[in-house]
């Protein structure tokens, strides 16, 4: 049977020359892959929405940049966090937080938790959300007072992010590494693309 797709490939490779066919189907093929880099975005995006109502935070997922939390984890672990208003935070949980103005979330221990009007020695929420909490990171030296806003000693509740439940070690160093290096970022982006789009038949 006489297969035209085939039929004009082959005139194309004796000739030397690129048909209107052979550009509509170059086209046609160029399209295509770009749908395919757009679903597959598409679904990365809506699994990140969807793990971040799951987790009750707009960051499920963080990379540890520093090493301020060093040995219970170090630079370049991705953590899984979650935000849980039914379980509130206690002294020693490991909290994901952020300041105003600063675009990078810290993560730091809970080193005290302060309620302004507790009778009782126990950690709770108070009805008008007054609670505090006090960080400090395992490997520094001193709290984080020194790391908050310009004259701010506690952290409040719409500071922080989510209580880490999990980990993976090391494997956010491919972020990491992709950020300190933006030549090289280009570079493997710039190579992704060009497989997606030019090496699949």
């Amino acid at each position: 049977n006489w297969n035209p797709h085939r039929f004009f490939q082959e005139n194309e490779r004796k000739t030397g020359t690129v048909s209107i066919h052979g550009t509509v189907h170059l086209t046609y093929k160029i399209i295509y892959q770009f749908c395919n880099i757009g679903l597959v975005f598409f679904f990365a995006f809506m699994g990140w929405t969807a793990a971040g109502i799951y987790f009750n935070t707009k960051s499920p997922f963080v990379v540890v940049l520093s090493e301020s939390m060093s040995p219970g984890f170090e630079r370049g672990d991705i953590l899984f966090i979650r935000n849980d208003v039914r379980d509130p935070i206690k002294k020693g949980d490991i909290t994901v937080f952020e300041l105003k103005g600063k675009d990078i979330p810290i993560v730091h221990r809970v080193l005290k938790v302060h309620e302004l009007y507790a009778l009782l020695c126990v950690t709770f929420f108070s009805p008008d959300g007054t609670v505090r909490f006090l960080t400090k990171g395992d490997n520094n030296q001193v709290h984080d007072r020194g790391l908050y806003n310009r004259g701010q000693k506690w952290l409040e509740p719409s500071n922080v992010m989510g209580v880490v439940k999990g980990y993976i070690p090391y494997l956010g160093m491919i972020t990491i590494i992709m950020n300190e290096y933006p030549k090289l970022k280009a570079l493997v982006l710039l190579s992704l693309g060009y497989f997606a789009l030019f090496t699949r038949e």
